[in-house]
């Protein structure tokens, strides 16, 4: 064999194991982003027992933080209020039971298809109790009812489809508990204004015939909030114009609540309470005892519609 052509194999040689070096890195590589059947969020399943702080950003920068404190989930931009019971708990099934069942290649169109663009697509974060990341991932679409699209922060050209990302959300309104209060209206006995004193019978009456009554009883059927703020911060502000109405609603076991509906600088707040009335079942007092901490120090921003409601109701 010549020289010349001994060159020619040696080189076709080198590049043919390049290639195949290459194409088997590469193969590796792709497979070990994920592996059909693996826990989505391997490290997090794996300590769910030390799950301390789970961190959600919105491609608008906006944030949520839940903390885990004392076995409670605390929502930390709410100003470390509880964070929604029903929401948290779909969040940790997620965590421990969704799995990967492909990996695709994608590109740039097909991202934001799935919404995991840059302009789309929500970085979860999974952190240890001492604050240690666990796993990092962004969340996509629904691809169906309970499978998702999902990628890895630091791969824009593969994606994920999960198991199951349960009803994840990047809304903070998502992970208030809601509604704040639910008081029935077939167990209401009385309901008391600045103005008047209404008992059930009166109360039922209204309701037939009066829309402003109507709209009182719906309105705190499920009362929702938007924000949250330390009572004190607000109401001892002396740069804001504040004024207040009450209105008590007592159910027929006894239990009255107090709403303290304020107006401050046009933006409806309200401050719960309990207490217990005259009459009263032995359970009403530690039922108060129980759920004041969800209340106090606490003012719940209202959406104007609810907050003119109540505000406005006369009776």
């Amino acid at each position: 064999m010549s020289k010349k052509y001994f060159i020619v194999a040696f080189i076709f040689v080198f590049v043919s194991s390049v290639c195949g070096i290459g194409a088997r890195l590469y193969t590796s590589w792709r497979d070990s982003l994920s592996v059909g059947g693996a826990p989505t969020f391997a490290a997090t399943k794996a300590k769910m027992s030390h799950l301390g702080k789970i961190k959600i950003t919105n491609p608008d920068d906006s944030e949520i933080t839940l903390l885990r404190q004392d076995g409670i989930w605390h929502f930390a931009e709410a100003k470390n209020y509880f964070a929604n019971l029903n929401q948290m708990n779909d969040m940790l099934r997620m965590l421990n039971d969704s799995s990967i069942i492909s990996t695709e290649e994608t590109n740039k169109r097909q991202l934001e298809r799935r919404g995991l663009d840059a302009k789309t697509g929500v970085l979860l974060q999974t952190y240890t109790l001492d604050d240690k990341v666990l796993d990092r991932l962004i969340i996509g679409k629904k691809d169906g009812k309970k499978i998702c699209y999902a990628r890895q922060p630091q791969s824009e050209t593969h994606t994920f489809r999960i198991s199951s990302c349960g009803s994840f959300s990047g809304e903070a309104g998502d992970w208030l508990p809601y509604p704040l209060l639910s008081l029935p209206h077939d167990e209401i006995e009385r309901i008391q204004t600045p103005e008047n004193k209404l008992f059930a019978d009166e109360i039922h009456k209204q309701i037939m015939q009066s829309s402003d009554m109507r709209r009182f009883i719906l309105t705190i059927g499920a009362i929702d909030y938007h924000g949250i703020a330390f009572r004190d911060e607000l109401l001892n502000n002396p740069d804001l114009e504040i004024t207040t109405r009450t209105v008590e609603v007592e159910l027929e076991n006894g239990l009255v609540y107090i709403l303290n509906i304020h107006l401050i600088d046009d933006t409806y707040w309200l401050e719960p309470n309990m207490k217990v009335g005259k009459i009263a079942r032995k359970s009403v007092p530690e039922f108060i005892e129980r759920n004041r901490r969800l209340f106090e120090n606490w003012l719940f921003q209202l959406d104007d519609m609810q907050g003119k409601i109540l505000y406005n109701f006369k009776g």
